[in-house]
């Protein structure tokens, strides 16, 4: 991700995220990440559809799994991200906690 990165890039967490907001450049990309896999072990993340929203941006959804660090407990859920690109680097990455959210920020709806 980093590799087609813009150092501008802005990372958000779309509500109603636990901890939305929003993250600047590279750093905050990984402060983003970080932020939301600790407290878990074994974290898994696959890209599982791709959708070619328009001429600058992409859907994922991303399927996550993980084992409760403390509780043991496995969780497992998809989140849906645009990818913004621009001069072939990606400037923007939003994280939706669902497919509708995802399509109506690109102007798509279901």
């Amino acid at each position: 991700m980093l590799d087609a990165a813009d150092p501008e890039l802005i990372t958000h967490r779309a509500p109603p995220q636990p901890d939305a907001r929003t993250w600047h450049g590279p750093d905050g990309f990984l402060q983003a990440l970080a932020g939301w896999v600790e407290g878990f072990d074994e974290f898994e993340a696959t890209t599982e559809e791709i959708i070619d929203a328009n001429d600058h941006q992409v859907i994922t959804r991303t399927h996550q799994r993980a084992l409760g660090s403390e509780s043991r407990v496995p969780i497992e859920g998809d989140f849906w991200l645009v990818h913004t690109i621009r001069d072939q680097s990606v400037v923007r990455l939003d994280i939706y906690a669902n497919k509708q959210q995802a399509l109506e920020a690109v102007g798509l709806s279901e």
